[in-house]
């Protein structure tokens, strides 16, 4: 999960050079790269952030049969990595 806010996946592509036997997921949160840029301020928060990360695992989960997973969080995205965990395994 990249940092930021503001800032996309992208300096993050050369994982997948680290981990030649895994499956690496990057995704850009609100606002950045590829994703929708809200006009509503308020939709930028931590709690939405985790709660999109919510979403995307359950997607993972549901069409790909996801069911075990390592996830890296960069600053910001360490904040936000720490806070599913928070609300997915209390």
């Amino acid at each position: 999960i990249h940092g930021g806010p503001g800032i996309p996946s992208d300096y993050l592509v050369g994982l997948s050079n680290a981990f030649p036997n895994r499956t690496v997921i990057l995704y850009d949160q609100i606002g950045c790269g590829k994703s929708n840029e809200p006009s509503d301020i308020n939709a930028y928060s931590i709690d939405n952030s985790v709660q999109d990360l919510v979403d995307l695992v359950q997607f993972l989960k549901t069409r790909y049969g996801l069911n075990q997973f390592h996830m890296l969080g960069h600053s910001f995205g360490g904040i936000i990595a720490y806070e599913y965990m928070k609300k997915t395994f209390a």
